[in-house]
């Protein structure tokens, strides 16, 4: 029977097949049916809302294909439809799919920037593709229009965190408590910018707030458990980490970080308990090497030397460039009366870290125990050698804080000297050549002043105060491109650094950037709000793009930080001249 049903020269297995890819391009190409109101709505009007209507039941199903086809056909309707526009943004963004987020959201946020909704789906794709100075425009923008926007305001914080503006985003979290104190989310954001911005103790109080209130919340116990080691509190650090980890059993992070503060409060078997799981095999998500050596501390502190020396073996197998872990097998040899292999480790983590006491004191325990006279003679003028070196450098640093102060008093002769004095003793102190140049730069001689600016970043690449100087040297001799650059290295180097943003700003202003020069001023004074100069060239800035109501309240925020500043008055007379001169204008 079969075989007479088919077309000949086919087979009914070749039908069959044929049939199978039928009714799959038929199921491909089945309509999206949604709701029967929904698709009663549209036999009756195809317009772009019920398309749009459509796709929003979609969306909320989670079927991104179906919602994407439904917001297309809407906006084949009307190209022009705003919300279909937007929904499709949020549906890419959703998906990941960020290119495509971007192009739709930016649509929508043009078309309608006065939305919330839009400047914050911008913001979040923006954010997401890694452009965090459009992403933080974006959340600010939102935040002009409702000050009140606790998701804005929290948003733009995590911004400024990546950024490494850390002054700005808690600026920004301690507003957003303001308008809601117990909000989570602002209590762990404002942890977390103290903590990376180098301020653990500050840390503490918001998050213990935010455990005491829900105990259960894992990244409130854990970042306040950071903050904990980060100040050196081990035991508080071990206790919430441990609680951490209680709340999620598998976070490798939290079991190897309870790990470190137990072994640094000196709970040597608890540490050995809670590494026990990785004994067998270590998780790809943490360092093998951390956990091998903090084992092996521990093991060694309680007493199971055998097992201690394997853990520290494997140590050196993970990374065998380590100075600490070479110290400690060759101190846990020495112990063993094992002398000869201690000298070899200890020698090699010498050679990793010449500057530390500890290794020479152990290496010099163990040429006494052999004998050796040679070797022992030269680790002591080794020793006594890094002791003048320490000393020179004591005398280099109370010459630099004498420079520094000669500095603040105006007497620059002074200072110099005091510089050149502490650049005999320790010549690779990046900080001495930057000093240095402060003191040139006020005696007038920039040449030498640029020279020693140079060698201070040549010695230290991330020293942002000597990019941030460079510039100004080399912006007075009229070179504006290497300025910039010198200014725009100074911002990499420190994110915060508001008074090279400052100065790149001035720069923009005199090449006629005015926009790229706001920008610039309201980002310093984001990082640095206490500086009324800031705010009045910021207002020059905003006068100068035609925007004088902002202009004018810009100034009146100079004028409450220095009441006396006479830059602020004469800004504020341009400022009125140009409203006149705008109201002449307008006059019929």
């Amino acid at each position: 029977m079969a075989a007479r049903c088919a077309k000949p020269g086919r087979s009914a297995a070749a039908v069959f097949i044929l049939f199978l890819i039928a009714m799959a391009r038929m199921s491909a190409a089945a309509p999206c049916n949604a709701s029967p109101e929904l698709e009663g709505a549209l036999l009756v009007n195809r317009s772009s809302q019920a398309h749009n209507a459509k796709g929003e039941y979609f969306f909320k199903l989670g079927d991104s294909d179906c919602a994407i086809a439904s917001f297309r056909n809407a906006l084949r309707l009307e190209p022009d439809s705003w919300a279909p526009q937007f929904n499709l943004g949020l549906v890419h963004l959703r998906d990941g799919q960020l290119g495509e987020a971007l192009t739709h959201l930016q649509i929508a946020a043009d078309a309608r920037p006065d939305r919330l909704d839009a400047r914050v789906a911008l913001g979040s794709a923006l954010a997401d593709l890694g452009r965090l100075e459009r992403a933080a425009d974006e959340f600010a923008a939102a935040i002009e229009i409702d000050p009140r926007s606790v998701d804005s305001r929290q948003r733009l914080a995590k911004t400024y965190v990546e950024q490494r503006r850390y002054v700005a985003a808690i600026t920004q979290i301690e507003q957003a408590l303001g308008i809601d104190p117990d909000s989570p989310d602002s209590l762990l954001l404002l942890g977390t910018a103290h903590s990376r911005s180098g301020q653990p103790e500050r840390a503490i109080a918001p998050l213990e707030r935010l455990v005491s209130t829900d105990p259960n919340h894992f990244a409130g116990r854990f970042n306040l458990a950071t903050a904990y080691a980060q100040a050196e509190r081990y035991s508080e650090a071990s206790t919430h980490f441990e609680k951490a980890l209680e709340l999620e059993p598998s976070h490798a992070r939290a079991r190897l970080s309870a790990a470190k503060a137990l072994v640094n409060a000196r709970d040597f078997q608890r540490a050995i308990e809670i590494t026990e799981p990785w004994v067998g095999a270590v998780p790809q998500s943490v360092d093998g090497f951390e956990v091998q050596y903090l084992r092996g501390i521990a093991l060694r502190q309680s007493g199971k030397l055998n097992e201690a020396e394997a853990a520290l073996r494997r140590a050196l197998g993970e990374r065998s460039d380590s100075a600490d872990a070479r110290q400690a097998l060759g101190e846990l040899l020495a112990q063993g009366s094992r002398f000869e292999e201690a000298r070899e480790h200890l020698q090699r983590a010498r050679e990793l870290d010449p500057d530390s006491r500890q290794i020479r004191f152990a290496l010099i325990a163990v040429l006494r125990e052999l004998d050796d006279s040679a070797a022992l003679q030269a680790a002591l003028e080794s020793f006594e050698e890094r002791k003048r070196q320490i000393q020179r450098e004591g005398l280099a640093d109370r010459a630099a804080k004498r420079a520094s102060a000669y500095l603040g008093q105006g007497d620059a002769v002074a200072a110099l000297r005091e510089y050149d004095q502490a650049l005999s003793s320790d010549s690779s102190n990046a900080n001495l050549h930057y000093g240095r140049a402060l003191a040139l730069a006020a005696l007038g001689r920039h040449a030498e002043r640029i020279e020693s600016l140079r060698q201070a970043i040549e010695l230290d690449p991330d020293l942002a105060a000597a990019h941030n100087e460079m510039g100004l040297a080399i912006q007075t001799l009229g070179r504006t491109a290497e300025a910039e650059a010198a200014f725009l290295a100074a911002i990499a180097a420190d994110p915060q650094h508001a008074g090279a943003k400052g100065n790149l700003g001035v720069l923009y202003v005199t090449r006629g950037r005015h926009a790229e020069a706001e920008s610039l001023f309201r980002r310093a004074i984001e990082d640095d709000p206490s500086s009324a100069h800031m705010h009045v060239n910021h207002a020059l800035a905003l006068a100068a793009l035609g925007r004088l109501e902002e202009a004018e309240r810009a100034l009146m925020k100079a004028r409450q930080i220095d009441p006396g500043d006479p830059k602020a008055d004469r800004a504020l007379e341009l400022i009125n001249r140009l409203e006149e001169k705008n109201q002449t204008k307008t006059r019929p």
